[in-house]
């Protein structure tokens, strides 16, 4: 299955940038800021691929 971004990933992933506007700004505080980070990208990888149109980690 080839791996393309759809209008519902789309959708979905600015859903979530709305609700962490971090996550567009970068602008993490306090300790632990890759810690975070990580968490929350991980978090949108698994809601995108959570959508069965194919699935990437959170480098690709």
């Amino acid at each position: 299955m080839k791996n393309t971004v759809t209008a519902e990933h789309w959708k979905r992933f600015l859903e979530i940038a709305e609700e962490n506007p971090k996550l567009i700004t970068n602008q993490f505080c306090g300790s632990n800021v890759k810690a975070k980070l990580n968490t929350l990208w991980q978090s949108v990888v698994n809601s995108l691929n959570s959508l069965v149109y194919g699935e990437k980690s959170v480098s690709e």
